[in-house]
């Protein structure tokens, strides 16, 4: 088992590389300059989402998600559910690698190939899964602190750049860009219920949950920052044409010794994106069927999912044009939600009638 600050650190890592880095150009195509309030007002979502996560986790605390499904559900209702959880972390894992590679190669090594920057990127994920999930969680802690020490740096070397007059006008086309934007985010928040997969100690307690909440307002707040903060900087016209703005941001920053704070950009999406490639990995292998014979044989079962996800994420990206079309369909992983819903209430209802048949109701009496 993991403890509760370690999903937090888990939560801290996975969430901010979607919505700081990879969906920012796409929800300023969307939102345009108002992507920030986009972000406020998914932000409530992000709340229940973490609230129904909490639930989730609390169903049958120990328990595999791949156990609870077929405990609830039965043999074929609940691999198919298993099947739809793989999918999905199938999915997310493809959008990672493709996401990573792809800035990589367009930030730092355009004369490296694509298929090397992923395999090298897989085989140090695939080397590291090999000593166990916990592992990667210390490794989350630490490097959620590097993350959070730069991008404070940043943030801070950043605010005499800052124009804060580029935000306006508010609300320039109306609601529905910014509903439009805040669909998007909510397909991020979605993305807690990967904690499923992972056995947390002391789930039960309020604390967890108020662990999840105060990773959902960090994230919210930190993505608010990005928003807004590269429009204050560059302009809206500017902003408009970055392919990565976060990388553009740090681009400007520098320390004297450091010509270029490049190292942040290049921290976040590396660190960020290795985190959310162990963890989506970790949760594929976990809905796999024929757990006992997996587990015997570990070390190539993870070789084998790993070499599955990197040449259908290959055949899938060939091209930054691919790799946009491919990250369009991640808005429906907002469809996701209602799934643990589901989960809370056929257990509710599985209790409900066990408590009834347990204590019958007593025979009315005849009055004669």
């Amino acid at each position: 088992m993991i403890r509760p600050r370690e999903a937090l650190f888990f939560l801290i890592m996975v969430l901010p590389i979607i919505g700081h880095v990879v969906i920012l150009p796409l929800l300023y195509d969307i939102a345009g300059r108002d992507a920030w309030i986009s972000v406020l007002l998914a932000t409530p979502f992000g709340i229940l989402v973490g609230y129904v996560t909490w639930k989730f986790l609390n169903l049958e605390p120990g328990t595999t998600l791949k156990k609870l499904s077929t405990d609830l559900w039965g043999s074929w209702i609940g691999f198919l559910f298993n099947l739809i959880w793989f999918v999905y972390f199938f999915f997310m894992g493809i959008i990672t690698l493709t996401s990573v590679v792809d800035m990589l190669q367009g930030g730092f090594y355009q004369e490296t190939p694509m298929w090397f920057i992923g395999a090298s990127f897989m085989i140090f994920i695939a080397y590291c899964m090999t000593k166990g999930i916990r592992v990667i969680a210390w490794m989350a802690g630490i490097l959620t602190l590097i993350i959070i020490v730069t991008g404070h740096a940043v943030t801070l070397i950043l605010s005499s750049m800052r124009d804060w007059r580029q935000l306006l006008p508010f609300l320039q086309f109306g609601w529905n860009p910014v509903i439009s934007g805040a669909m998007l985010l909510c397909a991020n928040w979605s993305e807690m219920f990967a904690l499923a997969v992972l056995r947390i100690s002391k789930v039960e307690k309020k604390g967890m949950l108020y662990l999840i909440w105060l990773g959902t307002i960090v994230t919210s707040i930190a993505m608010v920052s990005v928003a807004a903060g590269t429009i204050t900087v560059f302009g809206w016209e500017q902003t408009d044409t970055l392919l990565y703005p976060v990388l553009s941001s740090v681009r400007m920053v520098t320390l004297g010794f450091i010509d270029r704070f490049d190292v942040s950009g290049l921290a976040l999406m590396t660190f960020g994106s290795f985190i959310r490639m162990s963890l989506f990995l970790y949760a594929m292998i976990e809905m796999m069927p024929f757990q006992n014979l997996l587990s015997k044989y570990r070390t190539i079962t993870i070789v084998a999912v790993g070499l599955a996800l990197y040449f259908t994420s290959l055949f899938m990206f060939t091209d930054k044009l691919s790799h946009d079309e491919l990250l369009k369909n991640y808005v429906f992983g907002v469809f996701l939600w209602p799934l643990p819903l589901l989960y809370i209430l056929k257990h509710w209802w599985s209790n409900r009638k066990q408590r009834a048949s347990k204590n019958p109701a007593s025979p009315r009496t005849r009055i004669t």
